[in-house]
């Protein structure tokens, strides 16, 4: 059985048994997303722009390999090359793969605790820095009791630190 290639018709005996016809092959294949069709005589295939893949070029989504760790939310770019991760609270980075570790803040009640790590057995950040500020009444008294205080050690406190700060109001 003989068969004339793409781009010729007949019935494919002798030396004129396949005629070339100005059948066009990108006729039948439709390239999306600004995909061109490029033919090299026999198949035709889409020469494809960035952001799309496959055969007729589709949109590539970079939210569909659920980049985001811990529920964080993926909402790729205009043009489907790049996404951004919306952490959920307590979580950062690019993947919102990194717990964050909560280490200073506002303390305003009537008594209190300031812990780094907060959970008891929970593990420490290297190179804290921790800022502490400690609102109270000018008419009460103050009294700050530190129980256990361990930085790295360094002569220019270089890699972890403590500032507590206290307003009077």
């Amino acid at each position: 059985m003989c068969v004339c290639r793409t781009g010729f018709i007949g019935n494919g005996f002798g030396p004129s048994g396949c005629v070339a016809t100005s059948f066009d092959p990108c006729v039948a294949l439709k390239c999306k997303n600004g995909g061109v069709c490029v033919s090299n005589g026999t198949v035709p295939y889409c020469r494809c722009p960035r952001g799309t893949v496959g055969e007729l070029c589709d949109r590539v989504n970079p939210c569909d390999s659920n980049p985001c760790w811990n529920g964080g939310n993926c909402t790729s770019s205009r043009y489907g090359l790049r996404y951004t991760c919306a952490c959920l609270q307590g979580f950062t980075g690019s993947n919102c793969q990194n717990q964050a570790r909560r280490c200073g803040g506002l303390k305003s009640s009537l008594n209190g605790t300031i812990r780094y790590p907060e959970e008891p057995n929970g593990s420490y950040n290297h190179n804290s820095r921790c800022a502490w500020l400690i609102k109270t009444n000018h008419t009460k008294v103050l009294n700050v009791t530190f129980t256990k205080f361990d930085v790295e050690r360094s002569a220019d406190c270089k890699y972890d630190w403590l500032q507590v700060k206290i307003e009077l109001i």
